[in-house]
């Protein structure tokens, strides 16, 4: 019998595995390695991100694509995405990277831009649409763009599956494939908007958002044909909780719109994967979860980043979903004691018991969080003999 991939084990493992093992698995970018070998992200490769994550036992999962509606530039001469970076060191000595992108449509031109100063994250200062004279822009944008995907939806899918399939292959089957969607919402908000300029626009024009929701929830089905077509292992996205949206923003533009895609995506026999970078013990006590019928649910936080007291209370509640993720807070991570960690992680193995559920931060691990503290937390679930192997064992 042919030997197993990690990619393959973990697969198996997310739909009938053994609730004993616990896998850990962080977000996927680059902080780990940076952590492991003292170096900045941007001198992570690819072969140290591996390394790094099978010397701490860390489960790896590869983001391949994140299709938008920018990618139907590729296919009208009159649209276009221009992107300019530039870097600079101020007077006191400070690296700062800006980068600006640049929406060229037959309606008028939109740009957001981004600043990071130091190795910090970046943080957007200027957004697509920044104005009521940008709205009217912003909409015939997103229904031009659409049309013009589903107009070439062969061609289209074509592309994506390509592009899927090289990072796929450069993954080397080391771990899980997510494609990452947007619900419809959140990217018409979150791509274009400020967070509260967003809001108040679902709040003003509910129709016209609920006319763009359907146009961009028809290119979600086709990125999730795509996705299919390229054998991703599962369909990640993202959704904050009602410390952001209301419930009547929730049960009208989220809960419907998600349950689709869920449903959607389970046709074609795959896994969708529900991050809540919010709060989301709310969520499952009013019950949105079990509408939306996602079968991976993250993260599983505690205050002050999440809401979730009582872990296994909340688990319990979702006890139909196939695995969880989470318990350990992004912040805690960075500026906890080891031996906090470890009391921390014990806490989870124990209150998660009997699940399928994997050890992880709330969202990406901070610049600079202590190696010893990742190690803190890899020696409490390998002390406990559940730690998911690397390779078969």
């Amino acid at each position: 019998m042919a030997q197993q991939s990690q990619r393959e084990r973990l697969r198996q493992w997310l739909r009938e595995g053994d609730p004993q093992l616990v896998p850990i698995v962080y977000w996927a970018g680059p902080d780990l390695a940076a952590t492991y070998f003292g170096k900045t992200p941007e001198e992570v490769t690819a072969e140290d991100d591996l390394a790094a994550a099978q010397a701490m036992g860390v489960q790896k999962f590869y983001v391949v694509a994140s299709p938008q509606l920018f990618q139907a530039v590729k296919y009208r001469d009159d649209l276009s995405m221009e992107t300019e970076a530039d870097e600079r060191t101020d007077t006191s000595g400070v690296r700062r990277q800006i980068r600006t992108n640049t929406l060229r449509t037959p309606h008028g031109v939109l740009a957001d831009c981004w600043e990071a100063v130091g190795d910090e994250s970046s943080t957007r200062t200027q957004c697509y649409v920044s104005g009521e004279e940008d709205v009217a822009v912003y909409a015939a944008w997103v229904r031009e763009a659409a049309q013009t995907i589903l107009d070439n939806r062969d061609q289209v899918k074509a592309d994506v599956v390509k592009s899927v399939k090289s990072a796929i292959a450069a993954s080397g089957d080391n771990g899980l494939v997510m494609m990452w969607l947007f619900t419809p919402m959140v990217e018409l908000i979150n791509l274009y908007f400020s967070q509260a300029d967003g809001i108040l626009w679902i709040v003003d024009q509910p129709r016209l958002l609920h006319e763009l929701c359907e146009l961009q929830l028809e290119t979600t089905r086709l990125w999730i044909e795509a996705g299919d077509a390229a054998d991703v292992d599962v369909y990640g996205y993202a959704i904050n909780g009602l410390e952001i949206y209301s419930p009547t923003i929730f049960e009208e533009f989220l809960v419907p719109y998600t349950r689709q895609i869920n449903q959607d995506i389970r046709r074609t026999g795959r896994l969708s994967w529900y991050h809540c970078c919010g709060k989301m013990a709310r969520l499952v006590e009013m019950g949105y979860f079990d509408q939306m019928e996602p079968d991976i649910v993250e993260s599983f936080s505690e205050p002050p980043e999440g809401d979730v007291t009582h872990l296994r209370d909340t688990r319990e509640r979702l006890s139909w979903i196939r695995a969880s993720r989470g318990g350990v807070n992004s912040g805690h991570i960075h500026s906890q004691s080891p031996e906090q960690l470890r009391t921390r992680t014990r806490h989870v193995l124990e209150s998660m018991r009997g699940f399928r559920h994997m050890i992880g931060a709330t969202d990406d691990l901070l610049h600079h969080t202590p190696l010893v503290n990742l190690l803190a937390i890899t020696d409490a679930v390998r002390e406990s003999g559940r730690l998911f192997p690397w390779g078969e064992q």
